[in-house]
């Protein structure tokens, strides 16, 4: 219990440490932009931009990686809301399949025969489903190479 209570402690210590860190490179970058302004040097302010640039990287890819997230879960959810009816369907669909073929074909033939279609129908679900975040990839990045990035 104290082990994790010290585990705890060092987590919301390292957070803030992080957040007082991102703070003194804000107002550090304030002050060497309103240095730079001040002395009209161009370079000065083109190094504060490059620095910032930098800075905001990591936030943004943060951010994107959420906005990735939060897309695949909604695409993954909207792939599941006909799961119900697929399942239903396929069983009804194996079940008159047995039948008939059980009328035509010796004892173990119909089971093989089901049992066949119905891994080929798991495995197209399967299929589908592990192509979800692929596609949601390619359609986030359309926008981005019909805007030239």
């Amino acid at each position: 219990m104290a082990e994790r209570d010290s585990q705890d402690s060092q987590a919301s210590q390292d957070s803030n440490e992080s957040s007082e860190t991102r703070q003194e490179l804000e107002s550090w970058l304030k002050s060497q932009l309103v240095d730079a302004v001040s002395r009209s040097d161009l370079a000065a302010i083109g190094s504060w931009s490059e620095r910032a640039r930098l800075g905001a990287r990591s936030i943004l890819v943060v951010r994107a990686r959420r906005t990735y997230r939060r897309r695949v879960a909604a695409a993954l959810a909207a792939a599941c809301v006909p799961l119900p009816l697929v399942v239903v369907y396929a069983r009804a669909l194996l079940g008159l399949l047995h039948d008939g073929l059980a009328l035509v074909l010796p004892a173990p033939l119909p089971e093989v025969a089901v049992a066949s279609y119905a891994a080929t129908t798991a495995l197209l679900v399967a299929v589908t489903f592990a192509a979800v975040p692929v596609l949601v990839e390619l359609a986030m990045r359309a926008p981005r190479a019909a805007h030239g990035e």
